[in-house]
């Protein structure tokens, strides 16, 4: 038997190849019996492996003043009631003397008592739904109060559910243009007075040109169609204003989930031209600026003229505009109005396109 380094446990193989058997195994029974006798013998002997005692204090005890809890000797009783003078049970009743809350709650027939009281007045506060909150200056000690609570909440009125229906149609786009990806944007006239009321809401148009709104509030919406540079946007409405106004659901004779099928015609205005320089030439490559009059965040998308000096800005609605053409170090300005579906022209000529000014 060999112990390796570490403390491991290694036999020795004979030289016939049969291992050496612990020499624990080979003792006979006596031995064993004998060994075992010795163990219960030294523990007999009682060896104390125990920590010491920590050492002995001589110092007394410090004298500590009796704890003394607040409050006092009297007692609070009474009873709550109602406005009409029932008893109000399950009312909670509290109160703070100093840093000391006290509470309690009424029983079936509305009363209640709090002990261990100082003298003095007190605020009690009572709370019982459907009453308000309410606070009393009482004292105790004294006889049974009867306090009395404000009148309860109005109830909450119940409000009408919102009736609905889907609204859907096609838009009437102008020939030669994709009818696909118009904004179509509704939002209610008057404030709501309903549960779930009625929403500003968009969508946009299939390649077909057609829109739904599924599950829109009935009420009355003001409508726009926008163009699809804007169809996430509140403006340019380029729906016809004979069209604007909405009346969703509730017609006389019609079922309460029946639909609303519109067909909107636009009524979609531009503004074209043209800019020559001041040999009479076409200017090509000058940008053009467009806004409404008045609002410079309402910009259009620019233009740019062609090789004929050729321009056109579409997507209008009837109003007045703010025009600017930039070309090279020449800057013009023009002042136009365009109406209601319809085509207004505005040149520039005699645009100093290398130096200097031109004029409108």
């Amino acid at each position: 038997m060999d112990w390796a380094a570490g403390g491991v446990y290694t036999e020795r193989v004979s030289p016939r190849g049969t291992k050496k058997r612990p020499w624990i195994r080979g003792l006979p029974l006596s031995a064993l019996v004998l060994l075992l006798f010795l163990a219960g013998w030294l523990a007999e002997l009682g060896i104390d492996r125990s920590l010491p005692a920590p050492p002995h204090s001589s110092r007394a005890a410090p004298d500590l003043a009796p704890l003394e809890l607040p409050g006092g000797e009297l007692a609070l009783r009474g009873r709550i009631l109602g406005p009409g003078g029932q008893p109000m049970a399950g009312a909670s009743v509290s109160l703070r003397e100093g840093q000391v809350p006290f509470w309690t709650a009424t029983d079936e027939d509305g009363r209640f008592e709090l002990r261990g009281l100082s003298a003095g007045l007190h605020r009690l506060s009572v709370v019982s739904w459907p009453h308000p909150p309410a606070t009393f200056e009482v004292a105790a000690g004294g006889e049974e109060l009867d306090l009395r609570l404000p009148r309860a909440f109005e109830p909450i009125p119940d409000l009408p559910l919102a009736s609905r229906a889907d609204l859907l149609g096609r838009i009437e786009a102008p020939p030669g243009r994709d009818a696909g990806g118009w904004g179509v944007r509704v939002e209610p006239t008057e404030a709501a007075d309903v549960l779930g009321p009625a929403l500003p809401r968009c969508t946009r148009t299939d390649s077909g040109g057609h829109f739904h709104l599924p599950d829109l509030v009935h009420g009355t919406y003001r409508l726009a169609v926008l163009p699809p540079w804007a169809s996430t946007g509140t403006w340019p409405n380029l729906l016809a204003s004979s069209h604007r106004i909405l009346e969703h659901g509730g017609g006389e004779g019609q079922p309460p989930r029946a639909a609303t099928i519109l067909s909107l015609p636009l009524a979609i205005g531009e503004l074209s031209g043209h800019a020559t320089d001041t040999q009479g030439d076409p200017v090509e490559g000058a940008s053009l600026l467009l806004h409404a009059t008045g609002d410079p965040n309402r910009l259009w998308p620019p233009a740019v003229t062609d090789e004929r000096g050729r321009f056109r800005i579409g997507d209008l609605t009837a109003g007045a505009y703010s025009l600017e053409l930039r070309a090279g170090e020449a800057a013009l300005e023009a002042e136009v109005h365009v109406g209601e579906g319809s085509s207004s022209v505005r040149d520039f000529e005699g645009v100093a396109v290398s130096g200097g000014e031109g004029f409108p």
